[in-house]
Order: C-alpha cells, then structure tokens, then sequence
C-alpha cells in the first residue's frame, strides 16, 4: 500500500510540474507574442519615416531641377546680382520712408550646396553673403523687410536681429533691423 501511495504522489507531482510547464509556455507564447506585435508596429513606424523621408527627397531633387531649369536675367548673373540686390533694397528703404544705413557683401561667389542633397552636387547656381542695415519706425522697416520676399532677385534669409535704438518724446520708437541672407546667383 505504500507503494501505491507513494507511486500515486509521484504521479500528482508529475502532473502539478506537467501543468506548471504548460502554464510558463504558455505565458512564455503570450509574451513573444506581444514582443512580435511590438518589433511589428515599430517596423510599420520605420517604414512609414523612410516612405516620408523618401517623398521630400524627392521633392527636393524636383526643385533642384525646377531651379536648374530657370532663365535668370543677365543683369542678375554672378557678382551683378549683388549690385540688383542693392538697388532692389535701396528702393524697399525709400519706398517705406526707412533708410538703408549699412549694406556689405562678400567679393567672390561660392558654389552654392543645397542642404537637402545626400551629397555634394554640381549646381550652376552659387551664393554671397550679404549683410545690410534698415532704420526708420517699426513700420517703415517691417515694410522693407516684408517685401524683400517680392523683389526680383533670389535670396536666402541667414539672419535676422531687430531692436529699438532711439525713442522721441512722443513715444515713437525708431528701430534698426540688420539682416544677412546668401544672394544666389545663376553663372553661364
């Protein structure tokens, strides 16, 4: 009868282990299970970031080829876009009733690179950088700032500082923007 006893106790055991077995596959299933849903939906993500990534390459490349394709006047080639740049901005400063206290430029052209390529490409386009200086009231320089968007010759914002110098007895603040932006230029 001990035996049997005994044997019957083994048998329960092996049983309780068998069970307990099962119960940690099956928790050791539902855990790679999720793991497997998680590595998915972080791939889904990856996917989706290299598919965006992708499209504004590709947007980019289609305005590099727009830019390559554009005639650009004589009178805004090489150094003399610098010059129309100028000019451009002196008639803003007077337009507005600001005045154009400081205008420099670099004095050779760069090859310009766009930020967007993987690496460097040749461009007929090249840059110069081109720091200036409007005074008048707030309202005069923000005009001239405004409307450099709508003058003829292409440039890059680089930099911007604005701030009150002087203020009247009225109130009335006079201000000074200085500003530096990359004058582009088409050579050929």
């Amino acid at each position: 009868m001990r035996f049997a006893l005994r044997a019957e106790s083994a048998l329960k055991s092996v049983r309780l282990a068998t069970l307990g077995l099962w119960g940690v596959s099956g928790l050791l299933v539902v855990a790679l299970g999720a793991h497997g849903l998680w590595l998915a939906k972080e791939n889904r993500g990856a996917a989706a970031e290299v598919s965006r990534l992708e499209a504004e390459m590709q947007a980019a490349e289609a305005t590099l080829q727009e830019a390559s394709l554009v005639e650009v006047p004589e009178n805004l080639r090489g150094l003399a876009a610098v010059s129309a740049f100028q000019r451009e901005l002196e008639t803003l400063c007077k337009a507005s009733g600001a005045q154009l206290t400081e205008f420099s430029s670099g004095s050779e052209l760069l090859p310009f690179v766009t930020r967007f390529a993987l690496g460097a490409q040749q461009s007929d386009w090249s840059e110069t950088e081109v720091s200036f200086t409007a005074r008048g009231n707030e309202q005069q320089v923000v005009n001239v700032l405004l409307n450099l968007s709508n003058q003829p010759v292409p440039v890059e914002m680089t930099s911007l500082d604005m701030e009150r110098i002087a203020t009247d007895r009225l109130g009335s603040a006079t201000v000074e923007a200085r500003g530096r932006v990359r004058v582009l230029s088409k050579s050929g």
